[in-house]
């Protein structure tokens, strides 16, 4: 069962809400919330291309070169409700052709209420092309439960994998 809660946004970019509708789930059933590569031409001059047609129909990509990573706003502030966080993840899609953030989970702590920023890293081998507005990661708002670490000398119960680590568990 899924819970909806209000999330107060406030746009950064007013392209983001005028043009996509703002922050959006593609999808009644979808679970994170997609987020874009918020940049146009009048953005960081010289650091995009202008690579088809002019005026309102030119298409503005960023170019990210194999093992770079490149920050782009999502276009929003927020404020988490109480008892959330926010996790940011790469769209499946991006990451097949070798698109990932550039820390691979971002974690957003529920005081955090400045811009959202999204850093891209190019795992692949070749260029990777960013166009303005497009779909790059999403965003899923979890409940928090907090651990108290509590320093104890031994276990109460023994599980059955114990202290066996990495690979531990097979390959099959």
């Amino acid at each position: 069962m899924m819970t909806d809660i209000d999330l107060p946004v406030i746009y950064t970019d007013q392209r983001l809400l005028k043009k996509y509708g703002g922050l959006q789930y593609t999808r009644a059933d979808d679970v994170a919330i997609d987020l874009r590569a918020c940049f146009g031409m009048d953005d960081a001059v010289g650091a995009y291309q202008v690579v088809a047609g002019g005026g309102a129909s030119a298409k503005v990509k960023l170019c990210i070169k194999p093992g770079e990573c490149k920050t782009v706003s999502a276009g929003f502030k927020m404020e988490l409700p109480p008892g959330t966080m926010a996790a940011i993840h790469p769209r499946g899609g991006a990451g097949t052709r070798g698109l990932v953030l550039g820390n691979l989970t971002g974690v957003i702590d529920i005081g955090y209420q400045g811009e959202v920023f999204i850093c891209l890293w190019n795992r692949s081998k070749e260029d990777i092309e960013v166009e303005a507005y497009e779909r790059v990661s999403q965003m899923v708002i979890l409940p928090i439960i907090r651990a108290k670490p509590l320093a104890v000398t031994a276990f109460t119960s023994a599980s059955e994998r114990g202290e066996g680590n990495l690979g531990s568990s097979g390959t099959v």
